[in-house]
């Protein structure tokens, strides 16, 4: 289980001045026109493309929207199409399922940045992936220093957009929000 700090359940924008206050908790305003930090950073990344494209010719599977490999529980396919509206909702859904997984994963107390840095990582490389990842390994057992530097090792032999990539998420993790400039 995810904590903020010790004693605290860690859940995303929750007011927690208003919780404490026995008033419902008040959501925190959109981020842009994202539903979250979290959401915006990956869609930097991912950018938006609205016909299935294979983002590495010899990997299999096709990717749509925002970096999508499925498409309301269904493989993408070859042609297939979405608009900006529809995959930014999907996108949404598919990062707060990615974020749910990753909690599920780690067992230590992390903060809401280091989820949000984590839940890229697991975004760009698939939760089985980071489920076995040296990262989470030794995150899992306290080295968060450890854990920070392993986001160095997936750039694919350094190409040149995840080696920006993984630098981003690891100044987020180490630094927060405000160290990427968001």
């Amino acid at each position: 289980m995810v904590m903020m700090s010790p004693g605290k359940i860690f859940q995303p924008n929750i007011n927690w001045n208003a919780a404490r206050n026995n008033k419902a908790p008040a959501r925190k305003p959109v981020h842009g026109d994202w539903s979250s930090k979290t959401a915006k950073m990956i869609a930097n990344y991912e950018s938006f493309r609205s016909v299935a494209y294979k983002p590495v010719p010899e990997e299999p599977g096709w990717t749509l929207g925002y970096g999508m490999k499925t498409i309301d529980g269904k493989p993408v396919q070859q042609g297939q199409k979405i608009d900006k509206i529809s995959a930014k909702k999907k996108f949404e859904k598919e990062v707060a399922a990615y974020d749910a997984a990753v909690k599920k994963h780690v067992k230590v107390p992390v903060k809401e940045h280091q989820l949000a840095a984590l839940t890229s990582f697991a975004y760009n490389t698939g939760i089985p992936q980071f489920a076995d990842s040296t990262l989470l390994k030794k995150l899992n057992a306290g080295d968060t220093k450890g854990a920070a530097n392993e986001f160095d090792k997936w750039t694919n032999q350094g190409l040149g957009g995840l080696v920006k990539r993984r630098a981003k998420e690891k100044k987020l993790f180490y630094g927060g929000w405000s160290a990427i400039g968001m």
